[in-house]
């Protein structure tokens, strides 16, 4: 046990480390991305394999085991170096939102709002 407790304080400060870099690179996405209009909001997640959720846009801040895959429909609002902040439903109604990879989604040519051509 007592080497357990050891362990885990050792890499507590990479941990806090990790965070601190993932919301410093979330803060300056917030400020610099490019928002993607209502209309233009759906995209289907296209490829092969897992889209991995990003707590922010950037490689190193992949949440583990949350993804989606191919032919789920997501609901995008931003767009930042490479990725795009999603909205996902799951089947019993709970949201999550994130990052994930732009190359891996496909719009679809629907969106959750009006265009601004009406």
């Amino acid at each position: 046990m007592k080497a357990l407790i050891i362990l885990l304080l050792s890499f507590s400060p990479m941990i806090s480390h990790a965070e601190d870099y993932c919301s410093s690179v979330s803060d300056k996405a917030d400020t610099e991305r490019a928002i993607i209009p209502s209309s233009d909001s759906g995209y289907k997640v296209s490829g092969r394999g897992r889209a991995y959720f990003y707590s922010a846009p950037d490689e190193k801040c992949a949440i583990k085991n949350l993804f989606i895959i191919p032919g789920d429909l997501v609901n995008a609002s931003a767009d930042y170096n490479n990725y795009t902040y999603i909205m996902y439903f799951t089947k019993d109604g709970k949201d999550v939102e994130g990052w994930v990879k732009s190359n891996q989604l496909t719009p679809t040519g629907t969106g959750i709002g009006p265009s601004d051509n009406n």
